[in-house]
């Protein structure tokens, strides 16, 4: 799937849900690389509880608009630790 219209009526590839549409009558989208056909509750889950990645690009998910920002602080706290850790392994 490469456009973000052929979404519609697909279904999630996680759960087998149909894809939401936004607010704006969009498919919702949660990777914009490849547009992998995922729901919102397990783009929601994927981000709280998983990798917080594509699960088939593995692209890190972005913050969506009107995401609450405590979620964008929380990436934040993860990639830092994350980037200590590499650091602190390659001395």
């Amino acid at each position: 799937v490469n456009a973000v219209t052929e979404l519609s009526g697909q279904v999630c590839q996680i759960c087998g849900d149909e894809i939401e549409v936004t607010v704006d009558g969009e498919p919702f989208v949660a990777c914009n690389e490849c547009a992998f056909p995922v729901c919102r509750p397990c783009y929601e889950y994927e981000r709280r509880e998983g990798n917080q990645a594509c699960p088939q690009c593995k692209t890190r998910y972005k913050r969506l608009k009107g995401e609450d920002s405590t979620n964008f602080y929380f990436d934040l706290f993860v990639i830092l630790i994350y980037n200590l850790g590499t650091q602190i392994l390659l001395f």
